[in-house]
Protein backbone atom coordinates (compact mmCIF):
# COMPACT_ATOMS: atom_id res chain seq x y z
CA UNK A 1 0.00 0.00 0.00
CA UNK A 2 1.62 3.25 -0.94
CA UNK A 3 0.24 6.73 -1.40
CA UNK A 4 3.34 9.64 -3.43
CA UNK A 5 3.26 12.97 -4.48
CA UNK A 6 4.53 14.47 -7.61
CA UNK A 7 6.70 16.94 -6.69
CA UNK A 8 5.03 18.66 -10.56
CA UNK A 9 2.00 18.66 -8.69
CA UNK A 10 2.85 20.31 -5.72
CA UNK A 11 1.64 23.63 -7.60
CA UNK A 12 -2.39 22.16 -8.15
CA UNK A 13 -4.70 24.64 -7.03
CA UNK A 14 -8.64 23.67 -6.14
CA UNK A 15 -11.34 25.17 -8.06
CA UNK A 16 -14.68 25.03 -5.94
CA UNK A 17 -17.59 22.89 -7.88
CA UNK A 18 -20.31 22.81 -4.99
CA UNK A 19 -20.37 19.35 -5.82
CA UNK A 20 -18.39 17.41 -3.91
CA UNK A 21 -19.55 14.34 -5.13
CA UNK A 22 -17.47 15.08 -7.85
CA UNK A 23 -14.33 16.07 -5.68
CA UNK A 24 -14.34 12.65 -3.84
CA UNK A 25 -14.75 10.93 -7.43
CA UNK A 26 -11.90 12.34 -8.49
CA UNK A 27 -9.28 10.20 -6.60
CA UNK A 28 -7.02 10.20 -3.81
CA UNK A 29 -4.63 12.24 -5.74
CA UNK A 30 -6.93 15.28 -6.51
CA UNK A 31 -7.06 15.02 -2.27
CA UNK A 32 -4.00 15.20 -1.64
CA UNK A 33 -3.81 18.62 -3.30
CA UNK A 34 -6.88 19.68 -1.28
CA UNK A 35 -4.98 18.29 1.88
CA UNK A 36 -2.35 20.87 0.86
CA UNK A 37 -4.50 23.62 -0.60
CA UNK A 38 -7.46 23.62 1.69
CA UNK A 39 -6.23 22.55 4.86
CA UNK A 40 -2.64 23.93 5.10
CA UNK A 41 -0.70 20.72 4.94
CA UNK A 42 2.70 20.36 3.73
CA UNK A 43 3.54 18.18 1.10
CA UNK A 44 5.02 15.79 3.39
CA UNK A 45 2.53 16.02 5.85
CA UNK A 46 -0.59 15.68 3.42
CA UNK A 47 1.16 12.08 2.38
CA UNK A 48 1.90 11.28 5.69
CA UNK A 49 -2.18 11.89 6.48
CA UNK A 50 -3.09 10.13 3.93
CA UNK A 51 -1.26 7.42 4.38
CA UNK A 52 -2.68 7.07 8.47
CA UNK A 53 -6.30 7.26 6.89
CA UNK A 54 -5.52 4.59 4.37
CA UNK A 55 -3.94 2.54 7.59
CA UNK A 56 -6.93 2.56 9.41
CA UNK A 57 -9.36 1.73 6.74
CA UNK A 58 -7.27 -1.31 5.72
CA UNK A 59 -7.64 -2.47 9.47
CA UNK A 60 -11.11 -1.61 9.71
CA UNK A 61 -11.65 -4.11 6.60
CA UNK A 62 -9.26 -6.59 7.54
CA UNK A 63 -11.38 -9.98 8.90
CA UNK A 64 -11.23 -10.99 12.71
CA UNK A 65 -11.04 -14.90 13.44
CA UNK A 66 -13.92 -16.60 15.14
CA UNK A 67 -13.08 -16.68 18.89
CA UNK A 68 -12.72 -20.57 19.27
CA UNK A 69 -11.30 -23.53 16.87
CA UNK A 70 -13.57 -25.93 15.87
CA UNK A 71 -14.53 -29.09 17.79
CA UNK A 72 -15.54 -32.47 16.57
CA UNK A 73 -15.90 -35.60 18.11
CA UNK A 74 -14.02 -39.03 17.86
CA UNK A 75 -14.80 -42.36 19.50
CA UNK A 76 -12.50 -41.59 22.67
CA UNK A 77 -13.87 -37.91 22.93
CA UNK A 78 -13.75 -34.32 21.79
CA UNK A 79 -10.81 -32.70 19.42
CA UNK A 80 -9.74 -29.66 18.10
CA UNK A 81 -8.89 -29.57 14.51
CA UNK A 82 -6.36 -27.40 13.07
CA UNK A 83 -5.25 -26.32 9.61
CA UNK A 84 -2.07 -24.62 8.13
CA UNK A 85 -0.43 -24.08 5.06
CA UNK A 86 2.30 -26.59 4.01
CA UNK A 87 4.12 -24.21 1.72
CA UNK A 88 3.91 -26.25 -1.34
CA UNK A 89 -0.19 -25.13 -1.79
CA UNK A 90 -1.58 -28.23 -0.02
CA UNK A 91 -2.65 -27.90 4.24
CA UNK A 92 -1.28 -30.01 7.25
CA UNK A 93 -4.31 -31.27 9.90
CA UNK A 94 -3.10 -31.13 13.25
CA UNK A 95 -5.83 -32.80 16.39
CA UNK A 96 -6.08 -32.11 20.01
CA UNK A 97 -8.08 -34.36 22.06
CA UNK A 98 -9.29 -33.74 25.33
CA UNK A 99 -8.46 -36.67 27.41
CA UNK A 100 -4.98 -35.51 26.18
CA UNK A 101 -5.03 -33.09 29.00
CA UNK A 102 -5.65 -35.31 32.14
CA UNK A 103 -3.98 -35.20 35.10
CA UNK A 104 -3.82 -39.08 34.90
CA UNK A 105 -1.74 -39.04 31.93
CA UNK A 106 2.17 -39.38 32.17
CA UNK A 107 2.70 -37.16 29.25
CA UNK A 108 -0.21 -34.81 29.63
CA UNK A 109 -0.30 -31.43 27.80
CA UNK A 110 0.15 -28.34 29.49
CA UNK A 111 -2.74 -25.99 29.58
CA UNK A 112 -6.39 -27.18 29.36
CA UNK A 113 -8.38 -28.06 26.50
CA UNK A 114 -10.43 -24.83 26.79
CA UNK A 115 -7.09 -22.47 26.57
CA UNK A 116 -6.68 -24.80 23.40
CA UNK A 117 -9.55 -23.67 21.90
CA UNK A 118 -8.95 -20.11 21.77
CA UNK A 119 -7.36 -19.02 19.03
CA UNK A 120 -4.20 -17.16 19.84
CA UNK A 121 -3.23 -13.99 18.22
CA UNK A 122 -6.53 -13.33 17.29
CA UNK A 123 -7.32 -9.76 15.91
CA UNK A 124 -3.15 -9.84 15.03
CA UNK A 125 -4.17 -8.80 11.33
CA UNK A 126 -6.43 -6.20 12.34
CA UNK A 127 -3.30 -4.59 14.57
CA UNK A 128 -0.82 -5.16 12.16
CA UNK A 129 -1.74 -2.37 10.11
CA UNK A 130 -1.00 0.10 13.01
CA UNK A 131 2.54 -0.73 13.47
CA UNK A 132 3.74 1.20 10.95
CA UNK A 133 2.77 4.06 12.00
CA UNK A 134 5.07 5.92 14.79
CA UNK A 135 6.99 5.89 11.86
CA UNK A 136 4.70 8.79 10.88
CA UNK A 137 4.16 10.45 14.46
CA UNK A 138 0.98 8.42 14.98
CA UNK A 139 -0.23 6.22 17.60
CA UNK A 140 0.77 2.68 16.59
CA UNK A 141 -1.55 1.20 18.96
CA UNK A 142 -0.05 -2.51 20.58
CA UNK A 143 3.46 -3.50 20.24
CA UNK A 144 3.88 -4.75 17.38
CA UNK A 145 5.98 -7.75 15.82
CA UNK A 146 9.38 -7.06 14.09
CA UNK A 147 9.81 -6.79 10.98
CA UNK A 148 5.88 -7.00 10.38
CA UNK A 149 4.90 -3.70 8.76
CA UNK A 150 7.14 -0.87 7.89
CA UNK A 151 6.80 2.34 6.49
CA UNK A 152 9.40 3.47 3.46
CA UNK A 153 10.21 7.12 2.45
CA UNK A 154 10.47 7.26 -1.27
CA UNK A 155 12.98 10.63 -2.08
CA UNK A 156 13.30 10.86 -6.37
CA UNK A 157 13.33 13.41 -8.18
CA UNK A 158 10.17 13.63 -9.53
CA UNK A 159 8.44 11.19 -6.79
CA UNK A 160 8.71 11.99 -2.91
CA UNK A 161 6.58 10.22 -0.86
CA UNK A 162 5.61 7.06 1.25
CA UNK A 163 5.02 3.66 1.46
CA UNK A 164 3.68 0.98 3.77
CA UNK A 165 4.48 -2.43 3.58
CA UNK A 166 2.52 -5.18 5.33
CA UNK A 167 4.33 -8.49 5.65
CA UNK A 168 2.28 -10.38 7.53
CA UNK A 169 2.19 -13.98 5.61
CA UNK A 170 -0.99 -14.66 5.50
CA UNK A 171 -2.35 -10.68 5.42
CA UNK A 172 -2.97 -10.77 1.60
CA UNK A 173 -5.28 -13.91 1.70
CA UNK A 174 -7.63 -12.65 4.08
CA UNK A 175 -8.33 -9.46 2.57
CA UNK A 176 -11.27 -8.70 0.85
CA UNK A 177 -10.56 -8.00 -3.32
CA UNK A 178 -10.21 -4.75 -4.13
CA UNK A 179 -9.32 -3.40 -1.01
CA UNK A 180 -6.17 -1.49 -1.95
CA UNK A 181 -8.62 0.75 -3.99
CA UNK A 182 -10.92 0.93 -1.54
CA UNK A 183 -9.04 2.07 1.00
CA UNK A 184 -7.51 4.89 -0.96
CA UNK A 185 -10.92 6.11 -2.25
CA UNK A 186 -12.05 5.94 1.36
CA UNK A 187 -8.96 7.91 2.19
CA UNK A 188 -9.55 10.59 0.03
CA UNK A 189 -13.40 10.79 0.98
CA UNK A 190 -12.08 11.77 4.77
CA UNK A 191 -9.70 14.58 3.19
CA UNK A 192 -12.50 15.82 1.10
CA UNK A 193 -14.75 16.27 3.93
CA UNK A 194 -12.90 17.64 6.03
CA UNK A 195 -12.08 20.05 3.21
CA UNK A 196 -15.66 20.64 3.14
CA UNK A 197 -16.12 21.53 6.46
CA UNK A 198 -13.08 23.62 6.73
CA UNK A 199 -14.53 25.92 3.99
CA UNK A 200 -17.48 25.78 5.30
CA UNK A 201 -16.60 27.12 8.33
CA UNK A 202 -14.44 29.82 6.48
CA UNK A 203 -17.54 30.91 4.48
CA UNK A 204 -19.86 30.40 7.58
CA UNK A 205 -17.35 33.16 9.38
CA UNK A 206 -16.83 35.54 6.73
CA UNK A 207 -20.93 35.96 6.53
CA UNK A 208 -20.68 36.69 10.36
CA UNK A 209 -18.27 39.30 10.30
CA UNK A 210 -20.00 40.98 7.31
CA UNK A 211 -22.96 40.71 9.26
CA UNK A 212 -21.89 42.43 11.96
CA UNK A 213 -20.03 45.25 9.81
CA UNK A 214 -23.52 45.92 8.30
CA UNK A 215 -25.05 46.05 11.70
CA UNK A 216 -22.45 48.50 12.50
CA UNK A 217 -22.90 50.38 10.18
CA UNK A 218 -26.92 51.10 10.10
CA UNK A 219 -26.37 51.31 13.43
CA UNK A 220 -24.13 54.38 13.41
CA UNK A 221 -26.13 55.87 9.98
CA UNK A 222 -29.19 56.01 12.45
CA UNK A 223 -27.18 57.20 15.36
CA UNK A 224 -28.26 54.00 17.22
CA UNK A 225 -26.05 52.68 19.77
Amino acid sequence: MSIAKRSAELGMTLTPTNDWGKEVESGLKDALAVSMNVMGRSGEQACKHALILMAGSARKLTPQSRKNRTIQKDEKGRYLEFYWPTGTGGTRKSITREWEYSPERSDKRPGSFIDARGIGNRGLAKRSWMWGLKRLGAASGSRGMTGVNKVYTITRSTVNGYVMDNRLSYISKIMPSGWQRTVAQRAGDRIMKQAQKRIEGQWKRKVNRNTRTVQRATSSFFGLK
